[in-house]
């Protein structure tokens, strides 16, 4: 059973978790970040978020590893109608 919301499972592949970040996948990440569900994900301080993304990740902030993501989900998208 997925604990967040599918679209977090389509921006966030398990090759591009490990490509970008110490973790496998999705659910390592959030278990790290102490996140059990989405809505402890949505209720999380930015401040927090950001912290542990530029401490374990490429990027400086959740919004740069967000529009990485979500870059990259269209440019597979593409791909795939192609």
């Amino acid at each position: 059973m997925k604990k967040f919301n599918d679209e977090l499972y389509e921006l966030f592949p398990d090759d591009e978790m490990q490509r970008h970040s110490k973790f496998k996948n999705l659910d390592d990440f959030m278990g790290n970040l102490g996140v059990k569900n989405q809505n402890e994900f949505d209720n999380l301080s930015d401040d927090l978020l950001d912290k542990f993304v530029k401490e374990n990740t490429d990027f400086d902030n959740w919004k740069a590893m967000d529009k990485h993501a979500n870059q990259i989900y269209l440019q597979r998208q593409k791909a795939f109608n192609l």
